[in-house]
């Protein structure tokens, strides 16, 4: 027997277990554990109780974790994404009696942090970070993978003597919050929202050492949890600064062409930046790409595995059929694969969905309406090329025996996905974990996973990233749970034992991470089991179907505004920006699911006055969320005849003359139109505030009124003074 419980780990699970004890037993004292890490036992977790003895075994420090929520659970007490409930009345005498042999349905299961949003972890106070770990081991999570955006890479990082220390936290520019927003004194923060510790930081320097230490603090506590340790980076992606750097050193300027680049317009146009374009195929990119992981783990010397993964939607555009032909012989000469004249007609497929949705609201950016599949699929592959340059250069080589390197692919398209699928098996290295995202919504991950059959016949080791909530629906109530558990079940059938989840919020998602979670750790207790325990637990025994009435309306919500009111949700002004132009949503559409989430509303709070105090709380917060995202599509809908109106009168963002101007009446119109917008925002974020006490509350209530009233405040002023000058002058 081979002993390797760490010491970190053992403290932990010593106090773990005696504050858990004091919680379930009357005389918590006298009940003796032991803990015991096996890494050649039969079973993967082996609970034994009775008495006044627990013994708990595991293969793994993570499954030994795993196995004291477990017994706990069967005590009696619920561990949620939010709160730990103790659902038994009295406290018991003694622990039961248990003799349980369990194998996880997925072996390595958790979260992938985006730290990209106000609304994640990144703006958490330390202390809610800390109590966000324990949560989601609680939770049977046994992996935590911190993913590290271009421009939010949180480590010291220098190449050929320049410093990375342009990193971004957050996507709220460090604007300031009015004083006389609605809810402001929810937000604990004195003029912008930020991590509360580090919202006086000015200096980069000094903003990048403290971010990195909390994370090298987050993931050190995370590892005394026994939970595996991720970090990715996006190599084909690099700051502006040092595009124009290594376009000196190399002279790249005069060998690329032009007209081929690697991104495609909606990129530059969602982040409003300009996307940084050297290519991958110059020598210094892939330099620079492992120097980047080497310094990335020497930062982070407790990681456990490094992730490559693509940026989102990787593509290469050429001017015409030719060049991507050409592009194709010589990424099958650099591979070794061919393609066939079959293969080649299905890349010239056209995407013929509907093509009257403004195609900046449009579910797969990748591929708009009228395009084919050349520049998603060349893309990828490209980037899969790049990827194994990299882990097969002679540093990494050496990297590898530190840490697990594996290669993801963000491609949210199900037809690249498919594409890429039939060669990539022959091109990620053998022995590395292929983990992909091919998709946005834990349901259309679900659909998607037969289309991975060529893939998982060459490759054995593949990992699925999926969601637990959709950013495109951020903004509104998300139900995603029997999306997430055929997403799980349908990856168990494949022999898939890898799978974690994207989200930002935590509040709100209980159902969601609670289904999720679950059901990695027990697939086989099957959706009804998963769901009328999780009922029990929070609402009381007798509140299933109301719970689960109101679960499946918002669900059929939520992927309903996913594929017909793509990004209605998303949080910033994306929506006033772009998502609205004509023709933008359809109002049947809006009108269709805002009688879902009303319908939704009312199921929940039939539930709240029916179940038990405990569950009250919850089901009454879920109703508000169902209520204002009605108001969110009520606004929505509201601007965009203000909006389609003053386009066709050529006084949309436009700095319109007196002489210009529409008549006093029309101006009349639109003003109280853009009024009503705003007073629905306003709805949105009076009754949201009420509940607002969490850091990624109150990142939603900052990104809400950044990002959509401040706005829409803007347009009613704009329309007030033209309202005045015409008035003048007539």
């Amino acid at each position: 027997m081979q002993n390797t419980i760490t010491p970190a780990h053992q403290s932990f699970m010593e106090s773990e277990f005696k504050r858990l004890s004091a919680l379930i037993f009357e005389e918590p004292e006298n009940v003796r554990p032991f803990f015991v890490v096996n890494e050649v036992m039969e079973k993967t977790i082996q609970i034994t109780s009775g008495k006044q003895e627990v013994v708990l075994q595991a293969r793994s420090n993570g499954e030994l974790t795993a196995a004291l929520y477990c017994f706990f659970e069967h005590c009696g007490i619920h561990f949620g994404f939010s709160e730990e409930l103790v659902t038994r009345r009295e406290k018991l005498e003694s622990p039961p009696l248990l003799d349980l042999e369990l194998i996880p349905s997925m072996l390595r299961r958790g979260i992938r942090m985006h730290l990209n949003f106000v609304q994640d972890q990144s703006f958490f106070t330390e202390a809610e970070f800390t109590s966000y770990i324990d949560r989601i081991a609680s939770m049977k999570w046994n992996f935590l993978l911190f993913h590290m955006y271009n421009n939010q890479e949180w480590y010291p990082f220098s190449y050929r003597g320049m410093r990375h220390l342009t990193q971004k936290l957050g996507n709220l520019d460090n604007q300031p919050l009015p004083d006389d927003m609605i809810g402001r004194e929810r937000i604990r923060t004195k003029r912008i929202w930020y991590p509360a510790e580090f919202e006086s930081i000015e200096d980069p320097e000094a903003l990048l050492i403290a971010v990195h230490g909390r994370y090298l603090r987050m993931m050190e506590r995370a590892k005394a949890r026994g939970m595996t340790i991720a970090a990715s980076i996006e190599p084909e992606d690099i700051s502006e600064v040092f595009e124009q750097t290594i376009l000196a050193w190399s002279n790249e300027e005069q060998k690329r062409e032009k007209s081929n680049n690697l991104s495609s317009d909606w990129q530059q146009g969602w982040s409003g930046k300009k996307t940084a374009e050297v290519d991958t195929l110059n020598p210094i990119m892939l330099d620079l790409a492992v120097e980047r992981c080497m310094q990335l783990y020497a930062a982070y010397p407790c990681l456990d595995e490094l992730h490559l993964i693509s940026r989102e939607g990787t593509s290469y555009l050429a001017k015409s059929e030719s060049a991507y032909l050409s592009e194709l012989n010589r990424l099958s000469d650099s591979l070794g694969v061919l393609f066939s004249d079959d293969f080649i007609l299905q890349l010239r497929q056209i995407n013929t969905d509907d093509a009257a949705i403004n195609p900046k609201a449009y579910p797969y950016w990748t591929v708009l309406p009228g395009e084919n599949q050349f520049a998603t699929f060349i893309g990828a592959l490209r980037y899969l090329e790049f990827a194994s340059k990299i882990l097969n250069d002679e540093r990494m080589q050496v990297l590898a025996k530190k840490v697990t390197l594996v290669v993801s692919l963000y491609s949210p398209n199900p037809n690249t996905i498919r594409l890429v699928n039939q060669y990539a098996g022959e091109i990620i290295p053998a022995g590395v974990r292929f983990d992909i995202l091919g998709d946005y919504g834990a349901r259309d991950i679900s659909t998607q996973l037969d289309e991975w059959t060529a893939l998982l016949a060459k490759k054995a080791n593949v990992g699925v990233i999926s969601w637990l909530e959709f950013d495109g629906n951020m903004d509104l109530a998300q139900n995603w749970t029997r999306g997430i558990f055929d997403n799980i079940s349908k990856a168990a059938q494949k022999n898939i034992d890898t799978i974690y989840f994207n989200h930002w919020r935590v509040r709100g998602l209980e159902q969601n991470a609670k289904i999720a979670a679950q059901t990695c750790f027990d697939v086989q207790s099957g959706y009804d089991t998963i769901m009328n325990r999780y009922a029990a637990d929070v609402f009381g025994k007798d509140c299933a179907p109301l719970m689960r009435k109101a679960a499946e309306l918002l669900e059929l919500a939520t992927e309903l505004c996913k594929q017909k009111l793509y990004n209605i949700g998303f949080t910033g002004d994306w929506v006033y920006r772009y998502a609205t132009d004509p023709p933008g949503y359809r109002e049947e559409d809006l009108q269709l699911v805002r009688g879902l989430f009303d319908e939704a509303e009312s199921a929940y709070l039939a539930l709240a006055a029916s179940c038990e105090t405990k569950g009250q709380r919850e089901a009454v917060y879920l109703a508000m969320q169902c209520s204002i995202s009605g108001a969110h599509l009520n606004m929505v809908s509201t601007l965009q005849r203000v909006k389609h109106e003053m386009i066709r009168l050529n006084i949309w963002q436009q700095e319109a003359g007196e002489e210009s101007l529409p008549d006093e009446k029309t101006l009349e119109t639109l003003l109280a139109q853009g009024k009503k917008a705003l007073l629905y925002a306003e709805t949105y974020q009076r009754s949201y505030a009420k509940f607002v006490e969490t850091c990624d509350e109150q990142g939603e209530l900052a990104h809400y009124q950044l990002g959509v009233i401040q706005p829409l405040e803007q347009l009613v002023s704009r329309l007030k003074a033209m309202r005045d000058i015409r008035a003048r002058k007539e």
